[in-house]
């Protein structure tokens, strides 16, 4: 994408998407910058053009700009840090300090560039330092009212537009609520999300990022609450989406908790089969911790379907048998697909 098309492309997507300037420009810039950058007489901040164009659901995967060492640096300070808030990875705190100190300079990136800084912040306190969930999540609130002043839950579904950070924030803060006892607002929070990707015009590149990883938290959080049919579908959709876009890692976990879910109802052959699924893509993915604890659980799994094999014939059973999995049910598994 040429620099000098930049503006040009944001005007064309915002009028054919029927979206006022004032709706695309909410949080990110003023009316006036706006205006400025898509007649060509003000050039975009790599940052206020990023945001933008995600607004859009336009790819910025190629995105070309001319940035200074300063820009540049921002720039690759953030995608390290979300590559590995990505994969579970919290050790943040040199990044963080640098990249506060190039921030410290406040000027027209200022609000998204906080706003980033404060949700790694964030996570890298609650998950790594211990930061109570509460004090994490009145964080992430702090972060997303930069850029959504007016953030209403009850008005959650009104939401028009979002840039990646903005739903990275919604999902991080649904986790918290979720591990503060919040369940069915955290639920609400991750339905939202996967419902706004399905409805929104977004580029193959967005979705391929995001929606696996909104996906795999719903199933969780279905799991969780044992609400397996819920469960079951999100795996589904997941296995479909992930293997269309070849995501290895996320397809992994969904194979998992498909195992999950037909072992609770009685399928163990498919459960077996499932198992060994995750447990071979997480190797393959080089996630050998993750593979070796699916793998225990999985060996738990055989053993206790194998005493209870026994009890049924009216054989004695082991002194070893491991616990029964919780909420064990009774139906087949043909009755979930």
């Amino acid at each position: 994408m040429e620099i000098y098309g930049i503006g040009q492309r944001i005007r064309e997507e915002r009028i054919r998407q029927k979206l006022s300037q004032e709706e695309l420009s909410y949080g990110i810039c003023a009316v006036s910058t706006l205006s400025r950058l898509e007649n060509g007489v003000q050039r975009p901040s790599p940052k206020v053009q990023e945001a933008l164009l995600e607004r859009l659901g336009c790819s910025t995967e190629n995105l070309v700009f001319f940035a200074n060492e300063k820009e540049v640096k921002k720039h690759f300070l953030e995608v390290d840090m979300g590559f590995q808030l990505m994969n579970h990875e919290f050790d943040l705190q040199e990044e963080l300090e640098e990249y506060e100190e190039l921030i410290r300079e406040r000027g027209v990136d200022s609000n998204l560039e906080q706003q980033y800084y404060l949700m790694v912040k964030a996570m890298y306190e609650t998950r790594a330092k211990g930061l109570p969930r509460e004090q994490g999540y009145a964080m992430l609130k702090q972060a997303l009212l930069l850029t959504m002043p007016d953030f209403k839950v009850k008005d959650l579904y009104a939401i028009r537009l979002m840039t990646l950070t903005e739903i990275n924030i919604l999902n991080n803060m649904a986790v918290m609520l979720y591990e503060m006892g919040s369940t069915g607002l955290a639920i609400k929070y991750m339905y939202f999300l996967v419902d706004y990707l399905e409805r929104s015009n977004l580029s193959k590149d967005i979705l391929a990022k995001r929606y696996p990883m909104l996906l795999v938290n719903l199933t969780k959080l279905e799991v969780k609450i044992r609400d397996y049919r819920h469960a079951f579908f999100w795996c589904k959709k997941g296995i479909a989406f992930c293997r269309e876009c070849g995501r290895m890692m996320p397809l992994a976990e969904f194979y998992y908790f498909k195992a999950v879910v037909y072992a609770k109802f009685g399928g163990m052959r498919k459960a077996f089969e499932c198992y060994e699924y995750a447990i071979c893509l997480c190797k393959v993915g080089g996630k050998d911790e993750l593979a070796a604890q699916i793998e225990q659980e999985y060996q738990n799994v055989i053993t206790y379907n194998k005493h209870r094999k026994e009890c049924r014939h009216g054989q004695p059973l082991d002194k070893g048998l491991p616990p029964q999995p919780e909420a064990e049910q009774k139906t087949k598994s043909d009755q979930l697909v």
